[in-house]
């Protein structure tokens, strides 16, 4: 694990000076080849963050869906457990697979629902099934690690996260709040947040 961490704090500076990068070391038949993204996925396959799917495949350009991405945040924060048998949103059937992990993000106040469903917080819906967007992954991660937000003058509910996530050099580049995050992408930004909790970026 150690080599992963050490090697992630070397590459993400010279990145640029990659003409390519060998993936044939990562257990998936369509590893990325961008080396920031192939270095990130390495490094979360090695932590069992990510895993791929039975075809072997990893799929780094599919839409990741707020329901996966609640489940990678938690698996950074081994100390949230998944909270087992209750449906904590009318959209989350206790039974789903996903609803331990929602429902422990819930509990944790990491994630809240959706407002717009409803005037009582007890009919706010989730919406497992909609593609997490920039903004939302970024807050996500940042409450799931407990990342102290920098006071700004928010402009809408995103900016702090947003602000917060660029000066502790954590942000994607080029990224716009309301974008929808591939696998690739997600592995790139949950990489940079695990390495900045543990103190281990450059």
């Amino acid at each position: 694990m150690r080599r992963f961490l050490i090697f992630l704090g070397m590459v993400f500076p010279v990145v640029v000076l990659a003409a390519s990068y060998d993936t044939s070391h990562l257990p998936y038949s369509d590893a990325p080849r961008e080396l920031r993204t192939a270095v990130a996925v390495s490094f979360l396959t090695e932590e069992e963050v990510l895993q791929g799917y039975a075809d072997g495949t990893f799929r780094p350009n599919h839409l990741v869906n707020r329901a996966e991405f609640v489940k990678i945040a938690l698996k950074l924060a081994p100390e949230i457990a998944p909270v087992e048998g209750i449906a904590c949103f009318p959209d989350v059937e206790s039974s789903a697979w996903y609803a331990p992990f929602v429902c422990a993000a819930k509990h944790a106040e990491i994630v809240r629902g959706d407002p717009l469903d409803g005037i009582q917080p007890s009919r706010w819906h989730f919406h497992p099934e909609r593609s997490v967007n920039y903004a939302e992954a970024v807050k996500i991660l940042i409450g799931t690690l407990e990342i102290p937000l920098i006071q700004t003058d928010a402009l809408a509910w995103y900016t702090p996260y947003l602000a917060t996530a660029v000066a502790q050099g954590i942000s994607l580049p080029d990224m716009h709040p309301d974008d929808l995050l591939t696998r690739g992408e997600i592995a790139e930004l949950a990489a940079s947040f695990l390495a900045y909790s543990r103190g281990e970026l450059p």
